[in-house]
């Protein structure tokens, strides 16, 4: 076989197994296009669109900053004011969800690499740098050494194309994470959280990909000191991706069992603490540049940051278990509860049927760095006891890691294995919990992100108890219903009071509907029943519409006069 046909044979198969997600990719396109005009403004989407475009002024034309963030910056909306400039908020949605997209991909390709029709070592689990495969040693510095069958270049290539098999179990991946209606929902406006999950999860996803797709190149410090320092100025809870490497190497090394040659552990720290510390150092530098409350006085203010990001000052009063208690004063179990009923019921089995991989962690590098990455930020949250409102919110870049390690037992159930009473029965199952979850998707929509499973008895079981529409997103919807059965009448002007933020009404009123502070003065009002706020309005006799979801309301819409 000539070099040419090799490769040409080499990308056919790689095209072919990802045959899969393209088909994933354009039903999301679809999605994103037909859906992108129905979501509201949510509570500090301006804000942090502001703070891009506050960012990009600052960078690119040197304009001073009237105000610096010492809590996080705004990487992904300075992107978005680079390349785009100011825009309207549907086009903003819309480059949201296929922002996002990326954090699908590498899903997928995360899943294919673990996941092949070839299991067999040392393809699958330790993968070499193939080009140096016949000399049987990495060519990096700190690269581990591999007892290997001397193969030429191509047919190494050809090796690892077969290792990575179907696509098919792959695509539950992204599948399932599509289906984390919390997640899904979140995704076109909020442009703070999700960016992070996305930053946060790419760096990851490099780590883990990076000597399996490209062992020859010498550049892995550049990529995750790049993303380590996005995901760092998003949420300085970005930090943790380093330990996460250490990590990670330190197992990949003692996975290999080179540690055994007496001085393979020198040779491999040296190496690697270069390739750290190199990461480390560009991050630090990148975030001076994104983060201008970092750079103005490095030492000092990353003190500052560090502890505001453990002692976030501020108390938030929110509804949880039917109480009201507050950001700092809340039980150590309210994370793992908002986990426990947000996630769809065939997800969270597959999530807890996970821990029975543990037995294969030395072999199973993704379910290792995916559990060992879940695991310190949740001994971080139950050490550092951290502010907590507005649901999920602030743990959205914990969700993927839940979904991964689902489609990873989902995938270890049923991949492989012949097909009895019991597996036919989960099948059944999942088919259901997928039905089920596609429904409640519809009937939300465009309010995925207040998705509540069976176990609180869905939306309208968790309203009244728990956080709903926290980021008062359905402001939108109530004044499009006003525009359309009350504020009519061109010649006149009506004064409409609306809770939330003034953007959040004003962005959809029509010229002759102005925003009134007051209630008692205006024509109507728009009470919203987010965190902190009893459900429902004072005086029920003046509520004229409801924006509701499955019979549980999202805001009401009173006449005032």
């Amino acid at each position: 076989m000539t070099g040419h046909t090799r490769e040409f044979s080499l990308i056919q198969v790689k095209m072919k197994k990802r045959l899969p997600f393209f088909a994933f990719a354009l039903c999301y396109l679809v999605f994103s296009f037909a859906t992108f005009r129905d979501y509201g403004c949510t509570w500090d989407e301006q804000d942090t669109y502001q703070g891009g475009a506050d960012l990009y002024q600052f960078i690119v034309h040197g304009a001073p900053m009237a105000y610096m963030d010492p809590e996080h910056s705004y990487p992904y909306t300075f992107l978005l004011s680079f390349l785009t400039g100011p825009s309207n908020y549907e086009f903003l949605h819309l480059l949201n969800l296929l922002f996002t997209g990326f954090l699908f991909w590498a899903v997928y390709e995360m899943l294919l690499a673990e996941y092949g029709d070839s299991r067999t070592e040392p393809v699958t689990f330790f993968q070499p740098a193939y080009a140096e495969a016949s000399a049987g040693v990495h060519a990096r510095p700190g690269g581990i050494r591999r007892s290997l069958p001397a193969f030429s270049t191509g047919e190494a290539r050809d090796i690892r194309a077969k290792a990575d098999g179907n696509g098919l179990w792959a695509l539950s991946g992204p599948v399932f994470l599509f289906l984390y209606l919390p997640f899904l929902g979140s995704i076109p406006a909020n442009p703070k959280d999700i960016p992070f999950a996305v930053f946060y999860f790419l760096g990851l996803a490099v780590l883990y990909l990076y000597d399996r797709k490209f062992p020859e190149l010498r550049f892995r410090w550049f990529f995750l000191g790049l993303l380590a320092a996005f995901s760092i100025s998003s949420r300085i809870v970005g930090f943790t991706l380093f330990p996460i490497i250490i990590f990670y190497d330190a197992y990949l090394f003692w996975a290999s069992r080179d540690w055994k040659d007496s001085k393979a552990p020198g040779k491999w720290l040296k190496g690697r603490a270069l390739e750290w510390a190199g990461a480390l150092v560009f991050s630090q530098i990148l975030c001076c540049f994104l983060w201008p409350f970092i750079g103005k006085d490095y030492f000092r203010n990353l003190v500052e940051v560090l502890w505001l990001g453990a002692h976030f000052p501020p108390k938030f009063s929110f509804l949880f278990m039917g109480h009201m208690t507050d950001s700092l004063s809340y039980p150590w179990y309210c994370l793992p509860l908002w986990i426990l009923i947000t996630m769809p019921l065939f997800l969270l089995a597959y999530f807890l049927g996970s821990s029975f991989l543990f037995k294969k962690a030395k072999s199973n590098h993704l379910f290792t760095l995916m559990a060992s990455t879940l695991a310190l930020n949740l001994g971080l949250y139950f050490t550092l006891h951290p502010a907590i409102y507005d649901g999920l919110r602030h743990f959205l870049f914990l969700l993927p890691f839940l979904s991964v390690l689902a489609s990873m037992a989902f995938i270890e159930f049923f991949k492989g294995k012949s097909w009895g009473p019991a597996r036919k029965a989960a099948a059944v199952l999942t088919l259901a919990g997928v039905f089920m979850t596609a429904r409640e998707m519809v009937r939300l929509h465009p309010y995925e992100y207040v998705y509540f499973n069976e176990l609180a008895g869905g939306f309208k079981g968790a309203y009244g108890k728990f956080e709903t529409d926290y980021w008062v997103a359905g402001m939108k919807e109530a004044v499009r219903w006003l525009e359309a059965n009350e504020t009519r009448e061109p010649g006149r002007v009506y004064k409409v009071y609306a809770d939330g933020k003034p953007f959040q009404s004003q962005a959809y009123f029509t010229p002759n509907v102005v925003l009134d502070p007051h209630p008692d003065d205006a024509d109507y009002a728009i009470i919203m029943t987010r965190a902190g706020v009893k459900p429902g309005p004072a005086d029920d006799s003046k509520v004229i519409h409801r924006v509701e979801r499955e019979g549980a309301p999202l805001c009401f819409i009173l006449k005032m006069k």
